[in-house]
């Protein structure tokens, strides 16, 4: 019964098992999906530190995300979503920012808007 069931259904294994190695090899399995990824731009000010991590700190001030890294303020996006604003705000008002792009033509700086890291990392300190 044994080689019989293995001889039956030795193709459909084989098919789930590359289907499932192909859903673990996708480049996008430990990042942000498209649908909840958000992002900003800003312009870095001239006296900016350059930032070799590419993380940053934003902050909610006067309607305005103020961006930060370390302790120097590099810069803000003058009119962020208001969507993305409530959602800062109900996360205390501050967020983590990554490196997207940066255009070496107009000196943009594109940011993805990380906010749920925060308190996911307080909670688990809380376990």
């Amino acid at each position: 019964m044994g080689i019989e069931f293995i001889e039956t259904t030795k193709r459909s294994v084989k098919k789930g098992w590359d289907l499932s190695k192909r859903k673990l090899s996708e480049d996008d399995l430990f990042t942000i999906r498209p649908q909840n990824l958000r992002t900003i731009q800003f312009k870095p000010t001239e006296e900016a530190p350059q930032n070799p991590t590419g993380l940053y700190i934003l902050r909610e001030e006067d309607n305005k995300l103020a961006v930060y890294f370390e302790t120097f303020q590099v810069g803000s996006c003058e009119s962020p979503p208001k969507s993305l604003m409530r959602e800062i705000n109900e996360h205390h008002g501050v967020c983590i920012g990554r490196l997207r792009r940066e255009s070496s033509i107009s000196g943009l700086i594109e940011l993805e808007v990380v906010v749920e890291a925060i308190s996911d990392h307080k909670n688990e300190n809380e376990d």
